[in-house]
């Protein structure tokens, strides 16, 4: 009898570091590429959807650059939510407002004597970067879930990617927040991040979270580690890898496993918070999960080990 489980791992997703999006990012940048990358709060990641590879670009958990590949031209492509796009508007600068209009049966603004711009890309500059970071903070303020991510991303060097997906792993998508590599145990660790107030922590969903990568990685083990070998490698040729993960890369990471539990990071807690939580969510994961971090705000050092509000199972 075929086990539909093992069957599976004929569709893990792999990259290809020498596809021409990669090779041509890295011979020949152009200055929006440039721009990004020279940017420290814009995070950059390898992407794969099982049939090819691309790179999303974030900034503070929204994707500012999605899906960049080249388009049958030959030409650099790429989407961006519309939520997302900086709108401004031209307007006479002693008068700030905008009238409305009750004159009709489908009352409106009025729009008459209003210029309504989008922005150029203009390779990125620092200016279009900062209108459309502002546009970004609209939606994922520093202190929400996406805002916590990503600062942990600035914060701790050995995270190496974040949002990882992978759609219908038995019936359902999967999308699991960080990758950390951890010099200690010598292993990829995936990493699932929750603020303090995220409901899931109390209706059984983080249970069931968990779970689910616990067996996506049960399933995928050495596909996952060759996918991470790959990945590494199309990080360091585009020059988007921290000197301490370098460093790692450059002696022994091809002896590094993936670890068969994910993390799990509260973020955002108070010490009160903790000393009445910790317990009763440490029994209810401690199946699912190598450990349970309690953090206060954005910890530099995310190592398997245990400390203060820090537990291995």
């Amino acid at each position: 009898m075929v086990n539909i489980n093992k069957a599976k791992k004929l569709t893990m997703k792999t990259i290809d570091p020498n596809i021409k999006l990669f090779v041509s990012l890295e011979k020949n940048p152009p200055e929006w590429w440039k721009n990004l990358k020279n940017d420290k709060e814009i995070i950059i990641e390898i992407r794969s959807d099982k049939s090819k590879s691309y790179i999303d670009c974030y900034y503070n958990g929204g994707c500012i650059l999605g899906k960049l590949d080249f388009d049958s031209k030959g030409n650099f492509k790429g989407k961006i939510h519309y939520k997302y796009i900086p709108i401004v508007f031209n307007i006479n600068k002693d008068y700030n407002y905008i009238n409305y209009d009750f004159g009709s049966n489908n009352q409106k603004i009025n729009y008459k004597n209003v210029n309504l711009g989008i922005p150029n890309v203009n390779n990125f500059d620092k200016t279009t970067l900062s209108l459309i970071k502002k546009q970004v903070e609209r939606y994922y303020p520093s202190d929400s879930e996406k805002g916590y991510q990503y600062k942990f991303i600035q914060k701790d060097p050995y995270f190496i990617d974040s949002e990882f997906q992978y759609n219908k792993f038995r019936g359902k998508d999967l999308r699991i927040d960080l990758v950390r590599i951890d010099s200690h145990t010598k292993q990829i660790v995936f990493v699932e991040l929750k603020k303090f107030g995220n409901k899931e922590l109390f209706n059984g969903g983080i249970e069931r979270q968990l779970n689910s990568y616990k067996s996506f990685i049960d399933n995928f083990g050495s596909e996952l580690r060759g996918y991470y070998l790959n990945f590494i490698k199309v990080k360091k040729k585009l020059g988007l890898l921290s000197k301490e993960v370098l460093q790692i890369v450059d002696h022994n990471f091809s002896s590094y496993s993936v670890a068969q539990k994910p993390l799990l990071i509260i973020a955002g807690c108070t010490q009160k918070w903790i000393d009445n939580n910790d317990k009763d969510i440490n029994n209810r994961i401690k199946d699912y999960a190598l450990g349970c971090y309690y953090f206060g705000g954005v910890n530099e050092n995310c190592d398997i080990k245990k400390g203060r509000n820090r537990f291995i199972f």
